[in-house]
């Protein structure tokens, strides 16, 4: 238990720092795979990632959604 213990903490610092480096380098860049947008959820879907991106971008944070 212990030892799994460590090894959930060791992947987050290591996704966290990884984070950071991403981040330092420049915009981040969210790809999307929607094969078939003609459902109502697929459409919605779209919709939310394009709001959140707006929300990020006016915080100051560049974010391209692609």
């Amino acid at each position: 238990m212990r030892k799994r213990s460590l090894v959930v903490a060791l992947l987050m610092v290591f996704m966290l720092s990884a984070g950071l480096v991403v981040r330092a380098q420049g915009p981040l860049v969210i790809g999307v795979s929607n094969g078939f947008v003609g459902s109502e959820w697929r459409t919605q879907m779209i919709q939310n990632m394009e709001a959140v991106v707006a929300e990020f971008n006016a915080a100051g944070v560049a974010v391209e959604l692609v």
